[in-house]
């Protein structure tokens, strides 16, 4: 229906790659939209579109293409069916809406001053007058009529077969498994139908005749997967247009992972990437995907990974190719993986996380993958993919990148214990079921560009037995390795260059003739400090240091036209002395790691007289600390510090407590909270913080942690899940104020809360009289309430005893 082409207005291009398609582009195309009977189909310019299309009218295959695309784009909810053609216009005229009103006083006096043969009285362009009533004629006529015209039209025209395709039940979409498709024909049709379920074209080009993957229609079709169906009705030599429709399964996406990272390769970013499998049996519809974290990447419609395939994106896709000429590289993913280790997390379209990895280069990841050669590959479909024991280094340098990963070359094994006092050394384990040869292995202090630079070699016949330990003594190390007193770096390496095992862990000072050992815990594992040596047999258990993290609160919840809430950390003392954050001595403070400071560009640093009291409390929050002390009615003897900046992640993130000591620094506490299973959901904008269950306990351990029962936490107070045999959770009975007291103030407060409203809440539960925890706390004559009997119980026992 365009009355303005193509003996002008057009223009032809291609993309000049490999398999690159013309296309044609018409513009300045004011003439459409026009008449529901225009018929255009006769032009033929010679040199146009038309010209090339006319001549090819003439030969049958090109016919049948073409009917192919006009019933896919004018059936089954096509590109020009009514509906579709309306809603197109409708989102373009919502666009102009606005604009309409403006450009009709730009060019009001268009008719008057160009079209002269018109007889006056000349009209002006108008909204009302001119743009909603065309606008009203396409949505009410035109639109609805036009697509029926357009077809009829293309059919007495030779473009549209007279057979007309099977009518499928069901025009593809999402069903469940075994869903049964049927299809018929059209009403007065006669012939067979015909289809099939791989995707190819039931007919065979050129011939005509039926494909041997064609399958004659007579019952239900069964879907039991991701499947393509394409059907022809066939009538004597005569075959319909192509119907075809896409099936999806509920979405599998269980069996779907990141399984090879090449985060750090060392022949630059060029060589990057990260590489999906599919492990179920199921097809994976990857539409609508995209990652959102680490990367930039999204998957186009109708993309799909079968059961067993894998999708390999690349960095730079040219610099692989010719590296790589035979990997199945499926696209090219935006910005680069982080050689420091970084979140990465595809989602769907409605921003549901399908799958994410937040791998590292330090801690118990392979240190082979980060820059030594090798790749990240998930060794475990059913681990956490957060946990660096989920995965292994590649066997293959450079990785297998849309390939089957190789089995590991050498086994795993693990420094598992360090002791760098006198008498002390190096604890390797074996946590395999076979017995395993180390001989030869190098264990070093230092790093270089292609491993472990030259230390101790492990002498011939140094096996470790299976789930056993090998103990190499300081005094056998000390010629080759130095084992710093101050705390330092150990590395193990295979045998052969670039190694395929390199394994490095951070030991802390010396305190006291203890030891830094890994210490599993339900998430994971951790290299910390132990409480005492136990070289050459299982460690004891971690350190827990004279203050610890009592309380994170990382994602408060919005209060409705309220102020922003404040994210805070408690800590408490756990001795019964006073405990200064800030190392006169030495002119540093305790440093924080997590919070920044108020630049955002440091750790937070506790400032002169910072302290925590005996058994006592202390804040660290977001805003300012008086604000906080009198928005959360903080108790007067609690320390309240900050502001800092940053912010605690929502996301979970690494907390860590550490002090000066010598020339270097002491962890004193640290946890690793996340908003995944196992750690609390309550606490990730629910009103609840996380608290900790025992402070005797070790803190990097999601058991020992759970959601508040009182919404917003308990800053400066007691637990309220913490232990009863713990400081945090043992409760006085009456202790109003939650200082750990019973005395005069709790019998005021108790007499303010029930006279005034004020404080408006009871310190437990919901804050509520009726909450068991409030009960139980304040009901002193066990009478089933809280009332003014239970003030003046207190009031009895504090001054007749």
């Amino acid at each position: 229906g365009n009355h303005d082409w193509d003996n002008h207005n057009w223009y032809a291009a291609r993309h000049r790659v490999e398999g690159g398609q013309w296309r044609f582009f018409s513009w300045d195309a004011e003439r459409i939209l026009e008449g529901i009977g225009d018929n255009r189909l006769n032009v033929n310019e010679g040199n146009a579109p038309t010209g090339i299309h006319n001549r090819l009218r003439n030969n049958s295959e090109y016919r049948l293409i073409f009917a192919d695309r006009i019933h896919r784009h004018f059936f089954n909810g096509g590109a020009l069916t009514p509906e579709a053609t309306a809603a197109r216009f409708l989102r373009r005229a919502d666009e102009v809406e606005v604009a309409v009103a403006c450009e009709s006083a730009r060019w009001g006096d268009y008719r008057r001053d160009v079209h002269q043969w018109r007889n006056g009285p000349y009209e002006f362009y108008r909204p009302d007058s001119h743009w909603l009533v065309e606008k009203n004629r396409l949505l009410a006529t035109y639109f609805p009529r036009r697509s029926e015209q357009v077809l009829r039209t293309l059919t007495s025209g030779g473009l549209y077969p007279r057979i007309s395709a099977p009518v499928f039940s069901q025009a593809g979409g999402l069903v469940e498994p075994g869903f049964g498709l049927e299809m018929t024909r059209p009403a007065g049709q006669q012939g067979e139908i015909y289809y099939t379920l791989d995707g190819s074209d039931p007919r065979v080009p050129v011939s005509g005749a039926v494909s041997g993957a064609a399958v004659r229609y007579s019952a239900a079709v069964s879907i039991s997967d991701y499947t393509i169906v394409k059907a022809r009705l066939r009538a004597g030599a005569q075959w319909s247009a192509l119907n075809e429709a896409v099936f999806t399964l509920p979405p599998a996406y269980e069996s779907l992972h990141i399984s090879e990272l090449m985060y750090h390769p060392p022949g630059g970013q060029g060589f990057e990437f990260i590489e999906l499998e599919n492990s179920g049996e199921l097809t994976i519809d990857l539409s609508g995907l995209a990652f959102t974290n680490g990367i930039e990447f999204s998957f186009q419609d109708g993309e799909v990974l079968p059961p067993g395939g894998r999708y390999l994106l690349v960095a730079d896709e040219a610099v692989f190719q010719e590296a790589f000429p035979d990997a199945p590289v499926r696209g090219e993913f935006g910005d680069s993986l982080s050689n420091g280790g970084e979140k990465l997390t595809l989602k769907d379209g409605e921003g549901l996380t399908i799958v994410s990895v937040d791998y590292d280069d330090d801690g118990f990841w392979p240190i082979s993958a980060d820059g030594y050669g090798r790749s990240l590959v998930l060794a475990d479909l059913e681990g956490d993919p957060d946990r660096p024991l989920t995965w292994r280094p590649s066997a293959e340098i450079y990785g297998s990148p849309g390939r089957a990963n190789g089995a590991a070359g050498v086994p795993a094994v693990w420094i598992n214990e360090v002791v760098n006092s006198a008498g002390g050394g190096v604890e390797l384990y074996n946590p395999s079921a076979s017995e395993v040869d180390v001989s030869g292995w190098q264990l070093s202090d230092e790093l270089s560009g292609a491993g472990v630079l030259p230390g101790f070699q492990l002498p011939a016949d140094s096996l470790l037995p299976a789930g056993g330990y090998l103990v190499i003594s300081e005094a056998a190390l000390r010629t080759a390795v130095s084992l710093s007193a101050s705390g330092g770096d150990i590395y193990l390496s295979s045998p052969v260059e670039p190694a395929e095992w390199i394994v490095g862990v951070g030991y802390g000072p010396a305190e006291g003739g203890g030891s830094s050992g890994t210490w599993v815990h339900s998430t994971g594992r951790d290299f910390t400090a132990l409480e005492s040596s136990t070289l050459g047999a299982g460690n004891s258990s971690p350190r827990v240091g004279a203050v610890v993290v009592n309380e994170i609160h990382y994602h408060p919840a919005a209060e409705p036209e309220g102020p922003e809430p404040m994210e805070f950390v408690e800590f408490f003392n756990r001795t019964e002395a006073e405990q200064p954050l800030y190392d006169s001595e030495r002119g540093a403070g305790w440093r924080f790691n997590g919070p920044r400071d108020l630049a955002d560009e440091n750790d937070f640093i506790f400032p002169p007289g910072a302290l925590i009291p005996p058994r006592g409390f202390l804040l660290l929050v977001s805003g300012d600390p008086e604000v906080f002390r009198a928005r959360r009615q903080v108790p007067a003897g609690v320390v309240v510090v900050g502001p800092f900046a940053g912010g605690l992640a929502n996301d979970g993130e690494r907390l860590t407590l550490s002090r000066p000591w010598s020339d270097a620094e002491l962890i004193v506490d640290h946890v690793r909270y996340n908003d995944r299973s196992p750690w609390p959901a309550g606490a990730d904008g629910g009103g609840a913080s996380l608290e900790r269950v025992s402070t005797s306990a070790y803190g990097n351990e999601a058991a020992n942690w759970g959601a508040s029962l009182a919404a917003g936490g308990t800053p400066g107070r007691l637990n309220s899940i913490a232990e009863e045999d713990e400081p945090g959770g043992w409760q006085v009975p009456g202790d109003f104020s939650q200082d750990g007291r019973l005395d005069l103030t709790d019998a005021v407060a108790l007499l303010g809360f029930l006279f005034q409203g004020a404080p408006a809440a009871l310190p437990c539960g919901d804050g509520s009289v009726t909450d068991p925890a409030n009960l139980s706390l304040l009901d002193g004559n066990a009478d089933g309430g809280v009332n003014l009997s239970d003030a003046v119980y207190v009031l009895v026992y504090l001054f007749s005893g």
